[in-house]
């Protein structure tokens, strides 16, 4: 039980999904950088207070970070078929909620991204639409 919370903690982050997003987008995310740094600082935690089994919880972590890039590569094609700027709004979101990030980790405003998430597929769709 206490392996599936963490999971939860370090997957329902919102640099789990964003920095995915952008790692199959353009090749590379300096994002996974910061999570991979408040990752590894929350599982050093979770190591002292419960023991080395917070190590285990890194697997279905990389496998979930995995499904979403190869997931994101997958629609890049599809996305580059149209003369249109699909991928510059997809990257534009993405950028907006990484800043809303930044906003929370700093403690200048508390935003729930987690909100913000259909906006990843809706801004696409409607720049798709309306281009």
């Amino acid at each position: 039980m206490v392996l599936s919370w963490r999971r939860a903690l370090f997957c329902a982050g919102p640099l789990a999904i964003l920095a995915s997003a952008q790692e199959g987008l353009t090749g590379f995310s300096p994002v996974f950088l910061v999570k991979a740094a408040t990752d590894g600082l929350a599982t050093y935690a979770f190591c002292a207070t419960v023991g080395w089994g917070a190590i285990v919880s890194a697997i279905p972590v990389l496998a979930f970070e995995a499904a979403l890039i190869r997931a994101t590569q997958m629609l890049e094609p599809i996305l580059r078929q149209r003369p249109s700027p699909l991928i510059d709004a997809v990257n534009a979101v993405d950028g907006l909620l990484i800043f809303c990030v930044a906003m929370i980790i700093l403690e200048l405003k508390k935003i729930h991204v987690a909100d913000y998430y259909p906006s990843l597929v809706i801004v696409p769709l409607l720049t798709w639409w309306l281009w």
